[in-house]
């Protein structure tokens, strides 16, 4: 650890914490231990929150109190890890037909709440409440996570997202403090280009980080950019985050910065899941996070099984996030990780129900399988667009290799694992826009969610996932 870490980690943070009211430095240290725990340990910490939490929001939450009236079931009815299914599933767009007044619990005065907010996939923005402290306990996540890719706080880093980490401090003086503190690059990835990619890397080196985080597509390009120049730009590690990190991505992008990636999956308020340098799976932070796989009807499915992911922030009590459908695919594993941890694995994230394809004969195709697909492609950018159950288009950007042959291929092997009875099309764009989040959308489809859920069933996953990559510093490493 450098002696500026330390001074981070030792003076600076529990200096700040203590200030505003926000302990990190003492929930890493937790966070630390308990990621050690056995398995049953942590189910039964689980547990306890769960239960702990219910009782709140039922309590104190009137639209708790009111969708579990509804279900006819009472915090005292959920007796077991079996009845959890009799407490209802709540969806974006009810939380926030409720918000403010119904979501946020009684008795909390909003004025002293942090004000958050994410656009999601539709751009449409979805608000949302948590304390000082809660936002504590996201930092300490987020730096324990550094931690698993060999990192301390005050590592050089730039940040190619629409923001700094869940920062202390939202905008002024002490903004533009802290990123001075912590060595933060900002990098909007909202003006992110392929026009100016040659800029956003002179400013990189320039800053010298040792570390990149950011959208898994605008890493992507970043590093696109630097290959076809014959390029590398070594780090000591790249962080993804945002969007589905497929495996053409963390090719491109451990090519091109001469380290491992790491990819975190998160969510409104939540810091659900991330990768250590041992599996390809996803570490859930089940100290605060609760995650179940379902099947279309809302019932919990067991490891193995493909289905809709539902959250719930253990941590959260001003506006309590009970069994939220983010509306993400996935697949959890009863696996156990070989770096020794007991928390539990995702073992597959595989995109948002948006971005799974159902043909007209009920074929699943999520979208890491295109992702796969379109690996070796000579196109610069790419996106399906399901129409209708019978009909696909994928919009290219061709680059300078691109012909007429090479579209007949891509066209042929789409075809070939969508299957008979569905029309695929070929259409060449200049651009795939970003959305008002900056990111890119590879899939869409116009399905209904509630088809596509359904489609889903409880079927296994058949989805060929990324390759296992090696452990921090068994991969070719840069000095940064």
């Amino acid at each position: 650890m450098s002696a500026y870490s330390a001074f981070l980690e030792r003076v600076a943070m529990p200096a700040v914490g203590w200030a505003v009211g926000m302990p990190v430095a003492r929930y890493v240290r937790e966070l630390e231990a308990s990621q050690w725990w056995s398995p049953e340990e942590i189910r039964a910490l689980q547990w306890r929150k769960f239960k702990r939490l219910l009782d709140h929001a039922y309590r104190r939450v009137p639209y708790y109190r009111r969708r579990m009236d509804e279900a006819g079931v009472t915090p005292d009815d959920i007796r077991t890890w079996e009845d959890l299914a009799r407490v209802p599933i709540s969806t974006k767009e009810d939380l926030r037909a409720a918000f403010p007044h119904g979501t946020v619990a009684a008795g909390v005065d909003r004025r002293s709440l942090l004000v958050s907010a994410s656009s999601g996939s539709t751009g449409e923005p979805f608000r949302y409440y948590l304390t000082r402290d809660e936002k504590a306990r996201r930092w300490a996540i987020i730096f324990r996570y550094w931690a698993w890719a060999g990192l301390r706080p005050g590592v050089p880093y730039a940040n190619l997202t629409r923001s700094v980490p869940g920062a202390f401090h939202q905008g002024g003086w002490l903004t533009r403090l802290e990123q001075r503190l912590v060595r933060v690059l900002e990098l909007p990835a909202l003006d992110f280009s392929e026009e100016n990619a040659g800029e956003y890397l002179a400013r990189v080196r320039r800053f010298r980080p040792q570390v990149m985080r950011g959208y898994a597509s605008s890493l992507y390009y970043l590093a696109t950019h630097l290959r076809e120049r014959g390029e590398t730009l070594p780090l000591r590690a790249v962080l993804t985050l945002g969007e589905t990190l497929y495996p053409h991505h963390r090719e491109a992008i451990e090519d091109a910065f001469a380290c491992t990636v790491y990819d975190a999956y998160g969510a409104e308020a939540m810091e659900v899941a991330a990768q250590c340098g041992r599996h390809p799976g996803y570490h859930i932070n089940a100290e605060s996070i609760l995650v179940e796989v379902v099947d279309a009807e809302g019932n919990p499915l067991p490891p193995g099984k493909r289905g809709q992911l539902v959250l719930t922030n253990l941590e959260n009590y001003a506006m309590p996030f009970i069994r939220y459908n983010i509306q993400d695919v996935g697949v959890l594993s009863e696996e156990r990780c070989p770096c020794g941890r007991g928390l539990p694995l995702l073992g597959a994230i595989e995109g948002r129900l948006s971005d799974v394809i159902i043909t007209s004969a009920g074929k699943v195709l999520a979208s890491p399988f295109f992702g796969m697909l379109m690996m070796h492609a000579e196109v610069k950018q790419y996106q399906f667009v399901q129409e209708r159950p019978d009909r696909i288009v994928l919009r290219v950007v061709p680059n300078d290799r691109y012909s007429a042959e090479e579209e007949a291929r891509i066209l042929r092997e789409v075809q070939r694992y969508a299957g008979p009875g569905v029309e695929v099309a070929v259409e060449r764009v200049e651009e795939i826009p970003l959305t008002r989040g900056g990111k890119r959308r590879w899939f869409i489809s116009c399905l209904p969610s509630e088809e596509v859920a359904k489609a889903l069933g409880a079927g296994t996953s058949p989805i060929p996932q990324p390759p296992s990559f090696s452990t921090s510093g068994e991969r070719k490493r840069g000095k940064g």
